[in-house]
């Protein structure tokens, strides 16, 4: 078993450890952490006015929803803010089980493709927390389309760089783009979770105006990430996992962040979710 961990106070890296052959500054796949990169590149596009939350996919995305026309004509009243937090509506995510297959080779961004497949389904009910990768591949559009510049590109220059990170697309995972392609180290995430540090965020907008869409027993989906209130305090939070064929090659990542302490922890293989738990709970004992 390989892990490394990374340990976030007052804005600063303090700690960086290593299990095995993970070295905590070492670039390795993030999976489902990716979209905290892409929620925090939206809410920069938002801090500069290149729109709003509220902002919709038929304004955002006119030319594409004209060549390639939703099944359900409620898509066009979509949010930004709606797919942030995963209440779209979206219930079909093309690359879930089997689905993936159909986007070979897993080397290339197929966010479009992907999208379309997911748009060619009628919507469940808009409003309603529903965790879905295609609304992220959504998001990966708007910041093309709103930018001009390639997702990656334009991400790692308003997100990263600010805070002293380095990261890419994974070159073989591609396919999995703006909500579980970033290859990035732990020690280099746990920069970035100066963006969910309210004491010293480096996000324009308000906390209290970022998108939550209740998930349930208290927790909200924000920003790419999981919020839970205790006394006043948010925990955020995420895990990432990837498993393709071969479990024992499978890996994973979480992190957390309360108030101005968090850690970032990326390892292999998976482990269970009674694990993960015991993971959040001892870290957070050990930081408080």
């Amino acid at each position: 078993r390989d892990a490394s961990l990374a340990v976030f106070i007052d804005g600063n890296v303090v700690g960086a450890y290593a299990w095995g052959a993970y070295a905590p500054d070492e670039a390795v796949p993030v999976a489902s952490l990716s979209k905290a990169i892409t929620a925090v590149c939206v809410a920069k596009l938002v801090d500069s006015g290149r729109l709003t939350f509220d902002s919709t996919l038929g304004e955002l995305l006119e030319p594409y929803l004209e060549q390639h026309p939703p099944t359900d004509p409620r898509a066009d009243g979509i949010t930004v803010r709606a797919l942030v937090d995963h209440a779209s509506g979206i219930t079909t995510d093309p690359s879930q089980g089997d689905g993936l297959q159909n986007f070979h080779p897993f080397s290339m961004d197929t966010a479009e493709l992907q999208v379309t497949a997911a748009l060619s389904h009628t919507l469940g009910e808009i409003g309603t927390f529903h965790y879905n990768n295609a609304n992220y591949a959504l998001l990966q559009m708007i910041i093309e389309a709103r930018t001009g510049d390639a997702y990656e590109d334009y991400c790692r220059r308003s997100v990263l760089d600010p805070v002293g990170a380095e990261g890419m697309l994974d070159p073989d995972w591609r396919v999995l783009g703006a909500y579980g392609g970033w290859r990035i180290s732990a020690q280099d995430f746990a920069k970035v979770l100066r963006y969910f540090s309210p004491p010293k965020t480096l996000i324009g907008v308000p906390v209290s105006e970022w998108p939550r869409a209740k998930i349930g027993r208290g927790a909200y989906y924000s920003l790419g990430t999981v919020v839970e209130s205790n006394r006043g305090h948010d925990r955020y939070w995420h895990y990432g996992a990837l498993s393709y064929d071969d479990p024992a090659t499978s890996l994973a990542a979480y992190f957390a962040v309360w108030d101005n302490v968090g850690f970032v922890a990326t390892f292999t293989p998976l482990v269970d979710n009674a694990a993960m738990n015991d993971l959040g709970a001892s870290l957070y004992l050990a930081v408080h």
